[in-house]
């Protein structure tokens, strides 16, 4: 009987820093298999990087939580995507990794070679 109150409670608990979060201006993750529904190329080309294998780091880590603009209808209007939480990184976006703790610098040749999954 316990349990159930208790139970209650946490999820309480995390309704209120999910909401308290997304208040704040965050925007929530949906994860990189909803990004695969759209983005297949770059999903397989990702999944095996060192991006994906070594640092765990997936779609969301690079191009912000997607919640906001995951929907085809933001995605499809670059602008919109942008104001709900889209971001296309920049060399310099990257250095904020690339550089550092033993991550090799962020070259234009890296820059390259990470983002040649995009299709043509």
């Amino acid at each position: 009987m316990k349990r159930v109150p208790l139970l209650l409670l946490l999820v309480a608990a995390l309704l209120l820093l999910t909401v308290g979060s997304l208040a704040n201006g965050e925007h929530a993750k949906v994860g990189p298999e909803r990004c695969k529904m759209c983005h297949a190329i770059q999903y397989n080309s990702w999944v095996k990087s060192k991006h994906a294998t070594v640092a765990k780091l997936n779609c969301e880590g690079c191009h912000g939580n997607g919640g906001d603009y995951w929907h085809p209808n933001i995605m499809k209007d670059l602008p919109k995507a942008k104001a709900a939480g889209l971001i296309l990184p920049t060399k310099e976006f990257c250095s904020k990794c690339h550089g550092k703790n033993g991550v090799p610098a962020m070259t234009d040749a890296l820059f390259a070679q990470v983002h040649a999954h995009k299709a043509k």
